[in-house]
């Protein structure tokens, strides 16, 4: 999956069926705490945290929006271009749900509206995380049945799924960005 940003805690994918498609979900778990874990910004760090998944969100629902294009004009392209936005959509997803382990973990030491936040958008996540590996596990299957009510509904959830979390951290995504630019600033990019 990646690097957990995180010197504290790590990523340990354990295989824990999912209802659907035998899909795994990530498990998180702690390393030992360091003095410079008293110290640590949680807050901060789930600002932080926050803003990359809005972003790896907008860039997923681009991808997705992308394989809902490719499935209304069934015969335009072929399977290799849909793996290849699968394969980006995979991506994407794979980074906000590694966030989300993070801020789930640190969730309990998180302002309530952070800690609000992430309750939001773990359900969105944690469902196109399952979406995206059900339609790549149906593509690898039936590459020639690509326009099949089954595949292009796994299209249209991602699209949904992915603004959902897009939409659930536009607001934070918006703080952020009054914060960067100060209140003079503000008014300029209204």
């Amino acid at each position: 999956m990646g690097k957990l940003r995180s010197a504290v805690c790590f990523l340990v994918a354990l295989v824990v069926p999912a209802v659907a498609f035998g899909v795994t979900q990530p498990v998180c778990k702690c390393g030992p705490v360091t003095p410079e874990s008293y110290k640590w910004n949680f807050s901060k760090e789930a600002a932080g945290l926050l803003n990359q998944i809005h972003n790896e969100a907008y860039h997923a629902k681009s991808f997705a929006g992308t394989l809902e294009a490719f499935n209304r004009e069934p015969g335009l392209i072929g399977w290799q271009a849909e793996a290849s936005k699968l394969t980006q959509e995979k991506h994407a997803v794979n980074l906000m749900d590694q966030h989300l382990c993070r801020l789930r973990l640190i969730a309990r030491v998180l302002p309530p509206d952070q800690r609000a936040e992430v309750r939001a958008i773990t359900p969105a996540v944690l469902e196109a995380t399952d979406t995206t590996q059900a339609a790549i596990v149906f593509l690898n299957h039936h590459e020639d049945e690509l326009f099949v009510p089954r595949y292009t509904h796994y299209a249209n959830d991602l699209y949904s799924e992915t603004n959902r979390v897009e939409s659930a951290t536009s607001s934070h995504a918006q703080y952020l960005a009054m914060n960067e630019t100060g209140p003079s600033n503000t008014a300029a990019r209204s």
